[in-house]
């Protein structure tokens, strides 16, 4: 049994920042959606944007964010909403300390009684092969930097309690069903290589949603993210990620029952193995329930287009239209 051991807190919220993006009225600037070699996913914008160097030693237990960080977040905000306004449309900005520089947004959505937490972050790490350098970075402070490449991670999380404290917005417990995902290490010393299942979970519970005979890698609609089935999201305007949450809904709903089977299964094949098996297709748990599952619920894939292509550097990336 799942326990709830994934807490999403919501440490600090910027007024400021937030009527910012409730007052958007900017026109949104053209952009394409992209993975890179790694499944990482950004966006390619017509525009650079640019950010300053952040102080790398900070003390995760803060709850407030420092005045000269905050400077620097609300510029970083203020230019890339006002390019990409429906990329935060209906958000609110929170700080996370634990990762300053992924600033995070979010939003409540109801559908049929189930509450799902949208989950923006803006990855503002600096990239050598998409970033040009304004100012080079030490030991204590990061590289400032320029691009129209902005790398971003934008999910649905299904959410079991909205906590408030005293009349305030806490924190957001989330619905995990699955145990935990950690399988073991690999090696001796420094050469020891960490297991966990989530990948793997990530590609199988996508796969079932996917109509037979197609390819879409790296697009991997459901993940296994918190120790539940969470949903990636790229259309986003608002109304985009309303039309999302049914497919992802049915999804949930289907699997629920078969998580600790399939989390089972994939789990005593990885400790007997200690490797990553490439084909789901291949596994019987798989294939029994991909085929009863109803044609209808397949259809996170059905309007995309996915292209592999060479970017300047020569590397592998993917080009997703919808």
């Amino acid at each position: 049994m799942a326990k709830d051991l994934y807490t999403i807190k919501i440490n600090y919220i910027n007024e400021t920042i937030n009527q910012t993006l409730k007052d958007l009225r900017s026109k949104q600037v053209n952009f394409t959606r992209h993975f890179n070699h790694n499944e990482e996913f950004f966006i390619k914008i017509d525009s650079d944007f640019t950010v300053p160097q952040f102080g790398i030693h900070h003390d995760v237990m803060l709850d407030n964010p420092e005045t000269e960080y905050l400077e620097n977040i609300t510029d970083i905000i203020k230019q890339l909403s006002f390019k990409l306004p429906k990329l935060f449309e209906g958000t609110m900005y929170f700080f996370n300390p634990s990762q300053i520089l992924k600033p995070c947004f979010f939003e409540i959505y109801e559908f049929e009684s189930t509450y799902y937490l949208f989950l923006l972050q803006i990855d503002l790490t600096f990239r050598p092969q998409k970033h040009r350098i304004i100012e080079r970075g030490t030991n204590d402070i990061t590289s400032s930097y320029y691009s129209n490449f902005l790398f971003i991670d934008s999910i649905f999380i299904p959410i079991k309690e909205i906590v408030q404290k005293n009349n305030k917005l806490h924190s957001f417990i989330i619905k995990s069903h699955l145990s935990d995902t950690w399988i073991g290490e690999k090696g001796d010393f420094y050469h020891k290589t960490g297991f966990w299942m989530d990948h793997t979970l990530t590609k199988f519970f996508s796969k079932l949603f996917f109509r037979e005979n197609k390819k879409y890698y790296p697009y991997y609609p459901l993940i296994c993210r918190y120790n539940t089935v969470c949903e990636f999201v790229f259309n986003f305007s608002r109304e985009g990620r309303i039309k999302s949450l049914p497919p992802l809904h049915n999804a949930y709903k289907y699997l629920l029952p078969v998580l600790p089977e399939i989390q089972d299964d994939i789990k005593k094949r990885i400790e007997d193995n200690r490797e990553q098996f490439k084909r789901i297709e291949d596994l019987a748990i798989y294939r029994n329930i991909k085929n009863n599952i109803p044609e209808e619920l397949k259809t996170f894939a059905d309007n995309i287009n996915i292209s592999m292509y060479l970017n300047d550097k020569g590397m592998r990336e993917y080009k997703i239209d919808l």
